[in-house]
């Protein structure tokens, strides 16, 4: 039998899965043209290989001061911006080893002590194996505007408020739905862009077959 697909209610927002929870979460748990911020290119630091006595930790370590320094270099607002996580990129083809190209770190917009997610709302920072600053893109609202702020809905039960806003009929068989807790998300607006608090849910498959109708959306919360 082919395996259904998670059926949501169409106000629901679907994103990819991600790594920063949100407010009340579970302890499981594009703007047309995004503003480009330009960083001096920061000094080469010195990372230790991964066969040295720091080894992969600190290879990691070091390559994260470095994008540190690069988001911290803009100025941005303080308590405004999160790490959220990193991808490698990788060769795997020089003599048969895994040799790491470039290691980019993602950050997120927070806002009111929550994370954002749309446009306006991330930094991507490439660093270099060697500690290299390469590239820094910034989509980047300074400001949003807010309807609602997520302080509004402090009071609800988000548990029951999601097993009532999700039928079980629209959740794979043997799926589970972990409460994210409380986000924001924005959207294009006249003017700007507007950030709306919602629920992040993420979709837990039960059976390893179907990992791929995992991932996680949000639900709008209305005042």
């Amino acid at each position: 039998m082919a395996a259904r697909r998670l059926a949501l209610p169409t106000a629901c927002v679907l994103v990819a899965a991600a790594q920063v929870g949100c407010r009340g979460s579970s302890p499981e748990a594009a703007a047309a043209d995004p503003p480009r911020i330009p960083v001096n290119p920061a000094p080469k630091t010195a990372v230790p290989s991964a066969d040295s006595a720091d080894g992969p930790r600190g290879r990691r370590d070091a390559l994260r001061e470095v994008a540190d320094r690069a988001v911290e270099a803009m100025n941005l607002p303080e308590g405004s911006w999160r790490f959220q996580n990193h991808a490698d990129a990788i060769d795997s083809f020089q003599g048969g080893r895994h040799v790491l190209v470039s290691r980019s770190f993602l950050y997120r917009r927070i806002l009111d002590g929550v994370p954002v997610y749309g446009p306006g709302t991330s930094i991507l920072v490439t660093v270099g194996p060697e500690g290299t600053l390469e590239r820094v893109h910034a989509d980047w609202a300074p400001a949003f505007h807010r309807p609602a702020r997520v302080e509004d809905f402090a009071h609800l039960d988000l548990d029951e408020w999601i097993s009532r806003e999700v039928k079980p009929e629209d959740v794979p068989k043997g799926a589970r739905l972990v409460n994210l807790g409380l986000c924001y998300l924005s959207r294009p607006v006249e003017g700007g862009l507007e950030a709306v608090p919602v629920v992040g849910v993420r979709v837990l498959p039960g059976d390893p077959a179907l990992k791929g109708l995992g991932g996680q959306f949000y639900l709008p919360l209305r005042p």
